[in-house]
């Protein structure tokens, strides 16, 4: 509780600590173990590991949400190290084994510039295409994407736009230049278009994926009701065999245009501007180019 009323923090950081503290007084009301800061050590974060992988208390989590609950876990005894002593074996890495790891939808150029062109006779599915044109090339996450004002736009010649934007989640400045493809949709509307709510436009994406034919199969996880042994409900990531457009989002925008940017030749460096990553690392987690694409940038070499 001290931790979660720190000022400094985003409402989508407190919602995540939230979570895992309903999860730790979950561990804490079926084994009795202490909730003392000072007694949390590796063997039990160990114990609450097993316990949400193996769903005693809930539906089972998946092996990246139960890491992301003992990262947050961590992080909160650091900050308070200053006031309790912390256990010595917190650093020791807890082997949860890997989650399948599978290839994300990622858009062509050729698949942007076919939306970009389509009349879907639909003002909400026009209005989501150019939003999503403009994210492809971009690469701007959605909560700054859709929060893109007038002032944030120039025209710096005809034609030509640029985007210079704080982001939210890392107050890292980017400026972008804007490709030809979203640079159109910027000039046909002279400015951003009209803005739509968060959830209703990744609602529309996979409406307008759907209609353009992105419909080849792929694994992937899509969230579905999963009971608990307490027979209640729970919404779990399921891998499946999926439409392409059922796994589209609006983070698909975000890794498109890393791929493809890199996959044109850009350099690191210059599509870490452009997405805001810190590291090369960071970057390359959004790389899910296909098998034809390589081969066909391999053939480029020859």
């Amino acid at each position: 509780n001290q931790y979660v009323q720190r000022p400094n923090l985003s409402a989508g950081t407190i919602k995540n600590l939230i979570q895992t503290r309903n999860k730790v007084q979950g561990f804490h009301d079926t084994t009795k173990a202490s909730l003392k800061i000072e007694d949390i050590n590796h063997n039990w974060l160990l114990q609450f590991a097993t316990l949400q992988l193996q769903g005693k208390i809930h539906a089972p989590l998946s092996k990246h949400t139960v890491s992301n609950h003992i990262k947050r876990i961590k992080t909160v005894i650091d900050a308070l190290e200053s006031h309790y002593p912390k256990a010595p074996d917190l650093r020791k890495k807890l082997a949860l084994g890997e989650t399948k790891k599978v290839r994300k939808p990622v858009l062509t150029r050729e698949q942007i510039q076919a939306i970009r062109e389509h009349d879907f006779s639909s003002h909400t599915l026009n209005r989501t295409r150019d939003w999503f044109v403009i994210q492809c090339w971009t690469g701007l996450r959605v909560s700054d994407l859709l929060e893109l004002s007038s002032d944030m736009i120039m025209e710096t010649s005809p034609g030509e736009w640029e985007i210079h934007h704080v982001q939210n989640k890392t107050n890292h400045l980017v400026e972008i230049p804007v490709h030809p493809d979203a640079a159109a949709v910027l000039t046909r509307l002279k400015g951003l278009p009209r803005k739509m709510n968060k959830a209703h436009y990744a609602r529309e994406i996979k409406k307008l994926c759907r209609i353009m034919g992105l419909d080849q199969n792929m694994e992937g996880y899509l969230p579905k009701p999963v009971k608990g042994p307490n027979g209640k409900t729970y919404m779990r990531s399921v891998l499946g065999t999926y439409p392409m457009w059922k796994l589209i989002s609006t983070h698909t925008a975000r890794r498109t245009a890393a791929t493809n940017y890199l996959l044109e030749g850009a350099r690191e460096v210059d599509v870490m501007s452009l997405t805001g990553h810190r590291t090369a690392r960071q970057l390359y987690e959004y790389l899910h180019s296909t098998p034809a694409q390589h081969k066909s940038n391999l053939k480029m070499v020859w």
